[in-house]
């Protein structure tokens, strides 16, 4: 079961500078429904 959203495929056409530096701050650089989002992490 996905822990997360991805992001739109329109938003990493237009703005993939800004996806890339959310993902890194979020996810540790990584793109994947399954890890754990930084809200819910200890």
């Amino acid at each position: 079961m996905p822990l997360r959203w991805m992001y739109p495929t329109s938003e990493f056409d237009t703005n993939r500078e800004k996806v890339d530096e959310a993902s890194l701050r979020q996810c540790g650089g990584v793109a994947n429904v399954d890890k754990i989002i930084w809200l819910l992490q200890k």
